[in-house]
């Protein structure tokens, strides 16, 4: 935020739209927690707390035929996250990754991949703590998924 501190957003639709939480001027989060459906933030100045909306789901046997994208395991992730991945015909995919305010985070991951299910990992090892978007492209649809980077 210009001149320092904070805004903690969330998006209960994976990143199309945003609801600030909290606005905190003059206070940096240095760590972000998640313990069961509740988002912790540390600061300089104490501890935030807000409940969360329910967890991204992994696509599994029954996924819908149409694109979907889900982590593997927790949202919580460390320096690596495991995403699956369906898609309904064969062909090219960009994986893109965003920080909450829409600026690029890492470098995208592309490839030509054969339909059905599959699994791709993104080391996350030189990001900051925080919350990102996973967004999928593929056949002129897209996917998105949230994760929540903590060390």
């Amino acid at each position: 935020m210009p001149g320092g501190g904070s805004l903690i957003a969330r998006s209960s639709d994976d990143g199309v739209n945003w609801q600030n939480l909290d606005t905190l001027f003059a206070v940096s989060v240095y760590r972000l927690a998640i313990h069961e459906t509740d988002l912790y933030a540390s600061r300089t100045d104490g501890l935030w707390r807000r409940s969360i909306a329910t967890p991204v789901s992994v696509p599994g046997p029954g996924s819908p035929a149409g694109l979907a994208l889900g982590i593997v395991g927790s949202q919580l992730i460390g320096d690596e996250a495991r995403f699956r991945f369906n898609l309904p015909v064969p062909g090219p995919i960009v994986l893109e990754f965003f920080d909450i305010t829409g600026r690029r985070a890492a470098e995208s991951i592309r490839g030509s991949w054969a339909a059905g299910a599959h699994e791709i990992t993104w080391s996350t090892r030189e990001l900051r703590p925080g919350v990102y978007m996973a967004r999928l492209s593929a056949g002129g649809e897209q996917a998105v998924a949230r994760v929540v980077h903590a060390r």
